[in-house]
């Protein structure tokens, strides 16, 4: 697949969402595995979920607990965007590796760091949908990921309604 001067060869499909397909690739020119999501524009709203996560991704600041925003383009009606690439989901983690009470913590702690991160953006940014399957592992560490139903926090306005 082209995306201007990026090119990414797609392999499997890795998974199937609500507003898209996400993709295993390898970006060509580094050789560099990447996830790639494919978010079809069916509508204003499909449209507007799609550009939300990508000014949500590429706003936050780097962190090692939030999969990493690479790239992402407009293609063909279709919202491509393309992350870093973590092996597994902690579904598919916690039935292959059975991890220990130690682990089970670990992951639990890096998790509520990510969220953290998050919510100490300028603009504190809400998650609003974690559970198993929005939790990566990569080398071992937990990253949030599917940031689509999130929501930016006014926090003048919050402030009215304490």
């Amino acid at each position: 697949m082209d995306f201007d001067n990026y090119r990414v060869l797609l392999s499997k499909e890795l998974g199937r969402g609500t507003f898209g397909s996400v993709y295993e690739g390898v970006h060509i020119k580094t050789g560099v595995k990447v996830a790639v999501k494919k978010m079809q524009i069916k509508s204003s709203q499909h449209g507007a979920e799609g550009m939300k996560e990508i000014k949500l991704l590429h706003r936050m600041e780097k962190h090692e607990n939030i999969v990493r925003l690479e790239d992402f383009f407009y293609h063909d009606t279709s919202f491509w965007i393309i992350m870093e690439f973590c092996e597994a989901d902690l579904d598919a983690y916690m039935e292959s590796a059975n991890p220990d009470m130690e682990q089970r913590i670990r992951i639990m702690y890096e998790c509520a760091v990510g969220l953290t991160h998050m919510h100490e953006q300028p603009a504190p940014i809400i998650h609003r949908d974690i559970k198993p399957g929005n939790i990566l592992l990569k080398n071992g560490v937990a990253k949030l990921t599917d940031i689509g139903m999130s929501k930016m926090v006014d926090m003048e306005q919050m402030m009215k309604t304490i």
